[in-house]
């Protein structure tokens, strides 16, 4: 199943990500989240039964901990675009305040710590639209989403998380790996700027393109080391070879 957690790996939103390399939170691994399901008001009544559909599906045939879901109260109203300066997409939310009376009633009510959101997003452009559907293979990734967060970590904040308790910290990071015209973010900053002794080693991948244009010489990166994916794999192979 492509969007099975790997055992080795965790799940975890890029915000919170960002916290962790700047050492505000540890992440908790667990055992099992209980996950709850916000749909938003302004999907069609079609698309939010389709939703409730996966999710149930997913709940009798993965075994997922879906335990409940709500609705919002008035549409999310998601507006999404370009920005100009970089080229990278973002967006906003108009009735964040909805988004969080969902959460607080399922957190609240249900007893759930782990939540899926599924919003009306705009149309995107025709043209765009015709070349992603035809390489769709379902209505949503909606079931990607659920197996991740039934297994996805908690945050907590650095002073109640620590390694003696189980947590992983930054300082437990020895190398992040990113595209080399990525290295701008807060993530890959804090990582980069550390106050520790033993600095995670930074690696970047040539060819893995974005729309970005923060190369390390830009923000005097050290220690940056920029590899080719042919290369890596080669790498990669040799060295599991070794190991077997």
């Amino acid at each position: 199943m492509l969007y099975w957690p790997m055992p080795n790996t965790l799940y975890v939103e890029g915000y919170a990500l960002d916290q962790f390399a700047e050492g505000a939170w540890a992440l908790q691994p667990v055992h099992q989240n209980k996950v709850g399901l916000v749909l938003d008001s302004g999907i069609e009544e079609e698309l939010q039964l389709r939703h409730l559909q996966v999710a149930d599906a997913a709940r009798a045939s993965l075994g997922l901990p879906v335990v409940e879901y709500t609705v919002t109260d008035a549409p999310l109203e998601i507006k999404t675009w370009f920005d100009p300066k970089c080229g990278k997409s973002t967006g906003s939310v108009g009735n964040s305040d909805s988004l969080l009376r969902a959460v607080d009633a399922l957190v609240n009510h249900a007893g759930v710590n782990a939540v899926a959101v599924v919003a009306r997003f705009p149309d995107d452009d025709p043209e765009d639209s015709d070349c992603y559907r035809e390489g769709k293979i379902g209505y949503t990734f909606l079931p990607c989403v659920l197996a991740g967060l039934s297994s996805a970590p908690q945050y907590v904040t650095r002073r109640q998380g620590t390694s003696d308790s189980g947590c992983i910290v930054a300082n437990d990071v020895d190398s992040v790996i990113l595209p080399r015209d990525a290295c701008g973010g807060d993530g890959a900053l804090a990582f980069s700027r550390t106050a520790r002794k033993n600095k995670p080693l930074i690696i970047t991948v040539q060819e893995n393109e974005t729309v970005l244009d923060d190369t390390p010489d830009k923000f005097s990166i050290d220690a940056v080391r920029s590899i080719y994916l042919l290369s890596f794999y080669i790498f990669f192979l040799i060295y599991h070879a070794i190991c077997i």
